[in-house]
């Protein structure tokens, strides 16, 4: 390896960094083989482990801080000792020989020394290097607990998890003990979605695997709940809706079958009527029967009683997609529950024949819940329905009807932006009072089409400004004043913008509001 590899792989500016790591000390534990080096380094929060390779084709390095874009500061700072300070560098080969040089006896005291040293870390040697099924566990079982100490955050955490599962799987023929070492893994798992509710993909790959191995350690045994089940449900309360969501994805898929029925008894299948607290588990008990093909009666019954629980059932049947139970229970709700809670499952039915392709149904649900709760979201769900089922002028039309009879001319004219439609938006506009947030976006629309209308509505969100007085009010005017005043040079409307310029004037009596207005209210 020379200068030119280096270069070949970090820019000019990485290097410049990882000159300044190894002169201020930061490379230790340098260690050189044959054509690869590793060490460590240390990072603004943490160590980083780094490997270099060379051969013919160039440098090659890994770095757990997981740099996208080549050649990290960290494996550039190795690089960089090993082609200036060489000799800091520990040579492999050389402790290689002096260990073959050994004689067995010298070599066992050497061993104890060293025991004596570092207890834990010879342990766990002997434990991967002897064919001692109690030393092995017992080292699997310390870096289990070693698991612990690392922060989710830290690809360290995700290194030791992935390792203790690699060895386990290697080392199969303990059940015992690999029992022990999964629920170990599972538990620590748990904890630390306690503290990071959305970790990245990369701890449900090994949260799925560990799962998986416990599973197959159990297959044998199945006389009572896991230990780590009581510890994990109380966490699943806690967890967003995401996370929630693949936790009871992946107990379901990996132990459903085997533990399903245990699982469901504790979690109080079937519900008695007057139990509140089954709720809380309603998700994963939904899914559990789903899974087992036993009968959903016994739920929809308990549902059925409040309103809450069966919205609360219906999300958990959505969320498990089964459109069909999804529709036929909303219905009963439609029977069960008054007039006023109808707009909730009309509005989950409609969800139904969306997913089923079938929008022409959905758009008369939807139609019905709008005209009962005209607003915002409702809107949007309603188009992109009416857009499905190629109805984008009627839903239009029956949300213009609505609108103008309950008086809601303000979120008509919002739509009409949204949509673009500009013969409806000038005549809606002219109607905006002069504290929507509204005129302005209208104005801008329509300054090309309608020039006139688009003076009106600066000129009132202006006059509210300026009334108001505050500078943080003056400080929105200043925008709209630039844009007023263009328009009124570009129309040839002198006389308009000096008649408002010098009401404006008149009209802030802050002299800091008006200094903010600047050069904009000068002749």
């Amino acid at each position: 390896m020379n200068l030119e590899d280096l270069e070949a792989v970090a820019t000019p500016e990485i290097i410049a960094r990882a000159r300044e790591y190894w002169d201020n000390g930061h490379v230790r534990d340098m260690v050189v083989f044959d054509q690869s080096w590793s060490a460590r380094v240390k990072g603004l929060s943490r160590e980083y482990s780094i490997k270099l390779f060379w051969n013919e084709k160039g440098l090659t390095g890994i770095c757990d801080c997981r740099a996208i874009n080549g050649c990290c500061k960290h494996q550039a700072a190795v690089a960089w000792g090993w082609l200036n300070e060489p000799d800091r560098f520990l040579h492999f080969g050389e402790i290689e020989r002096e260990i073959n040089a050994l004689g067995s006896e010298r070599m066992r005291q050497l061993l104890i020394d060293l025991a004596g040293r570092e207890p834990r870390q010879i342990a766990s040697a002997l434990g991967f290097c002897l064919d001692e099924p109690r030393l092995k566990i017992r080292a699997l079982i310390r870096m289990t607990k070693n698991i612990n100490k690392y922060n989710l955050a830290k690809t360290e955490w995700f290194t030791n998890w992935y390792n203790v599962l690699s060895i386990a799987k290697d080392y199969n023929n303990t059940v015992d003990s690999h029992r022990e070492v999964f629920r170990g893994l599972i538990e620590y798992a748990f904890k630390h979605l306690q503290k990071d509710p959305k970790p990245p993909e990369e701890f449900w790959t090994l949260f799925q695997m560990t799962l998986v191995g416990w599973e197959e350690c159990t297959r044998s045994e199945m006389k009572e709940l896991p230990s780590w089940w009581r510890t994990g449900y109380m966490t699943m309360k806690e967890l967003s809706f995401l996370s929630r969501r693949k936790v009871v994805g992946l107990i379901v898929a990996i132990i459903g079958k085997l533990w399903g029925e245990r699982l469901l008894n504790s979690l109080g299948f079937p519900p008695d009527k007057d139990n509140d607290i089954f709720i809380d588990g309603l998700d994963l008990s939904v899914r559990l029967v789903l899974y087992s093909e036993k009968d959903l009666g016994p739920i929809v019954e308990w549902a059925m009683v409040e309103l809450n629980r069966l919205l609360a059932l219906l999300d958990a049947l959505i969320d498990a997609e089964v459109w069909d139970i999804v529709m036929r229970i909303a219905r009963m709700g439609l029977r069960r529950f008054p007039v006023e809670d109808h707009y909730m499952f009309r509005r989950r039915i409609a969800q139904g024949h969306r997913r089923l392709k079938e929008p022409r149904q959905a758009l008369a649900l939807l139609i019905n819940n709008f005209r009962e709760h005209p607003d915002w979201e409702g809107y949007l769900e309603l188009a992109g329905t009416a857009r499905e089922a190629g109805e984008d002028r009627r839903a239009l039309r029956v949300v213009k009807e609505t609108l103008a009879q309950n008086g809601q001319n303000e979120l008509w004219v919002r739509i009409c932006l949204l949509e673009e439609a500009t013969e409806e938006l000038i005549e809606a506009a002219p109607y905006l009072p002069r504290d929507s947030i509204y005129l302005q976006e209208a104005a801008l629309k329509l300054r090309a089409s309608a020039p006139q209308l688009a003076k009106r509505l600066y000129l009132r969100r202006i006059r509210y400004l300026v009334h108001l007085g505050t500078r943080k009010a003056i400080k929105e005017a200043v925008p709209l004043t630039t844009a007023l005043k263009k328009l009124c040079r570009e129309e040839g409307w002198n006389r308009e913008w000096e008649s408002f310029r010098e009401r404006t004037v008149a009209g802030i009596y802050d002299p800091i509001a008006l200094r903010m207005m600047g050069a904009l209210l000068e002749k």
